[in-house]
């Protein structure tokens, strides 16, 4: 029975002599890894008369998680409990999600429900990536050490058959040697920058994933192309430049606030440089201006070199966090990038508005789904509190029969 439970409440207390169950908590086990689906089970002990239906498990509510420190983040939202009991006083609680964990740890505080009781759990679990557990299997399995050398082993294939065969073979390394860490091959998407490209409409382009920021993607550009960037400042970047394009886990090991304000100091610096030598950027934002331009209007000495797309920022507050800019253009070809980078913000902002939708949606559905909760326990109570009743009738019923 597959239950997803948002935000808990309070639990429904019942005292009833010799009725009130102390459901407890064992130990957990992690079953999945980096960059997988989440799947935990945790064991359940002194479930006693408990049925599965009783015992409802869900988030903690955001308070709970305030009051120990912990992030209740977005991901944590898409996480589902599964209660099996063996019948016996013992059972299993599934955790598991339907998307993958992007970070290394997850931390979250779980609120468990049962007729008379209620119980909170911590839980902070490390994932390894799979490759250091197909390493860790592979070095379990490894022979004892000997003076010959194996064959240098082949490419692995794609096919999953054949790499866990291949994992499962011992391996034999002599003992002169040191074993090399096996090397991460990262399948790379390529841009080559154009004249009339502009650094904000190759980062939204090329997002490996809708909820990442612009932002965020520029500067994992930068970070992996900093040969590629004068001064290192992400407004100007060299034209004919081949960009290597980050993964969606390199992306998201920079968190929004950073891409942020790291990309707005940029900006801040690239103003103050052009201020500083005479030229000033127009009151509304110009995201299409080129360094040519202006210092052939300016008398300026600013005139970028050839093969350098100069890329000149936004001044309103408002789009200040991401770098933008052009080639050489002007004219109507000049207003028409200008446009483009313009219609290329208010799509960010777009992306924005619909990811605070998607939150409010699934807070909006947690407390759907907090009634629900109340509902069902309500209702059990009140089905104890009946045969309570029940059993106390037919009791004075068999004493005035005596």
């Amino acid at each position: 029975m597959f239950r997803k439970l948002g935000i808990g409440f309070a639990a429904l207390t019942m005292l009833a002599p010799g009725l009130a169950s102390a459901l407890g908590v064992g130990d957990y086990q992690l079953k999945s890894y980096l960059n997988q689906p989440f799947e935990m089970e945790v064991e359940l002990i002194d479930a006693r008369d408990l049925a599965a239906e009783e015992v409802l498990v869900s988030l903690a509510p955001q308070q709970e998680f305030d009051a120990v420190g912990i992030e209740r983040s977005y991901f944590l939202t898409d996480l589902e409990f599964e209660v099996t009991l063996d019948g016996q006083g013992g059972g299993t609680l599934r955790i598991y999600s339907t998307q993958p964990v992007r970070e290394p740890y997850l931390s979250f505080l779980i609120e468990f429900l049962w007729p008379t009781g209620r119980l909170m759990r911590e839980y902070t679990v490390l994932l390894d990536p799979p490759s250091y557990a197909e390493n860790l299997r592979s070095d379990s399995s490894a022979a004892a050490p000997s003076s010959a050398v194996v064959a240098q082993p082949q490419a692995a294939v794609t096919a999953p058959a054949t790499q866990e065969t291949a994992a499962a073979e011992p391996r034999v390394i002599a003992s002169s040697q040191a074993a090399s860490a096996p090397i991460e091959v990262v399948d790379r998407q390529e841009y080559v920058v154009q004249t009339d490209d502009t650094m904000w409409r190759i980062a939204l382009n090329n997002r490996p994933a809708q909820s990442i920021s612009v932002q965020q993607m520029l500067l994992a550009i930068q970070s992996l192309n900093e040969d590629a960037f004068i001064d290192g400042n992400v407004n100007l970047v060299r034209e004919g430049t081949v960009l290597r394009m980050p993964t969606e886990e390199e992306v998201r090991r920079i968190s929004t606030r950073e891409a942020l304000g790291e990309i707005a100091e940029q900006n801040r610096e690239w103003r103050a440089r052009l201020e500083a030598r005479g030229i000033r950027l127009p009151a509304r934002p110009q995201m299409d201006a080129t360094g040519r331009t202006a210092a052939a209007d300016t008398g300026g000495d600013v005139a970028p070199q050839a093969g350098e797309v100069t890329l000149v920022a936004p001044t309103d507050s408002g789009s200040d966090g991401a770098a933008s800019g052009t080639g050489t253009g002007t004219g109507t070809g000049g207003d028409s990038r200008a446009l483009e980078n313009e219609l290329a913000i208010r799509d960010e902002r777009v992306d924005q508005l619909r990811r605070q939708n998607e939150e409010l949606s699934s807070r909006l559905n947690d407390l759907s789904q907090q009634v629900q909760t109340s509902e069902q326990l309500l209702k059990l109570r009140n089905d104890q509190i009946a045969k309570l009743q029940d059993e106390l009738r037919k009791l004075q019923e068999a004493q005035g029969l005596a």
